[in-house]
């Protein structure tokens, strides 16, 4: 994840997050166990899940390396966010281990409207 979030840094935020979310998600499709026939659909790929997790890891760092007062609601906030998104990344790891997960066909599926 850390390279992930270096990538994100130097990329600003800008419109090349959705190359990243395609090439997590062609990694996720050779490399993640196949699905059981009961699996549950993922409501989101992979790589947006991880696209969320990089993008809140910046914030968060960002706001922790620039504000005033460490404490502010604001910093208290996104690190909360991102522990929040850290602990859904590993339920959804651990689905995806006991194949429990399917993930959605992202030949399909659109981009989320916040990564157009």
């Amino acid at each position: 994840m850390t390279e992930l979030g270096a990538l994100y840094r130097k990329l600003e935020f800008d419109c090349h997050r959705d190359r990243l979310v395609a090439s997590v998600d062609a990694w996720a499709a050779q490399h993640l166990p196949p699905p059981r026939s009961n699996a549950r659909p993922s409501a989101e790929s992979f790589g947006v899940v991880v696209d969320r997790i990089a993008y809140s890891q910046v914030r968060a760092y960002r706001l922790l390396m620039t504000a005033d007062d460490l404490a502010a609601p604001s910093v208290h906030s996104a690190w909360h966010r991102l522990a929040a998104l850290a602990d859904g990344y590993t339920d959804l790891i651990t689905a995806f281990g006991h194949r429990a997960v399917r993930l959605p066909d992202v030949s399909e599926a659109p981009l989320p409207e916040w990564l157009r």
